[in-house]
């Protein structure tokens, strides 16, 4: 299966953008890197090759010429199918945005936000009988049903 990512990054010149993904392998996980390449002013893409490795889990970096590296807030980043669309597609886009890891939006990633103030009950998502898109967006302020 082919994998478009699409990252909203602005760069200066000499700065480059890599997706790492963590494959399963046997007894122990490797990480793979992917130069992304500059596609315009706002967008960075590349395609991967990831075969039938489902769920995905991945993360980017930032890179100077002078080797510094900066990586993504966003360290959780991962996606799988629903059953409704394993098999039917051969590509997929995945369009995603920089985080920086010192935002202020991410204090809602914290242990105190997320074991007292936005514990989650658990329980089986609904799923509706047909869709064409899946879309999945990180929240932290909203309550569920929001």
């Amino acid at each position: 299966m082919k994998i478009h990512f699409y990252l909203r990054y602005s760069t200066a010149f000499g700065e480059n953008l890599f997706v790492v993904l963590d494959l399963p392998g046997n007894n122990a996980v490797s990480s793979v890197e992917y130069p992304l390449e500059y596609l315009n002013h706002d967008f960075w893409h590349a395609e991967v090759d990831c075969g039938e490795t489902l769920p995905l889990r991945y993360h980017y970096e930032w890179r100077n010429l002078s080797g510094e590296k900066k990586l993504d807030g966003d360290t959780d980043r991962s996606f799988s199918f629903l059953p409704a669309f394993s098999g039917k597609n051969d590509s997929v886009q995945v369009i995603d945005a920089w985080n920086p890891p010192g935002a202020v939006e991410k204090a809602f990633y914290t242990q105190p936000f997320q074991t007292i103030f936005f514990k989650q009950e658990a329980g089986k998502p609904k799923s509706p009988a047909r869709f064409t898109h899946v879309l999945r967006v990180k929240t932290p302020a909203l309550n569920p049903g929001e």
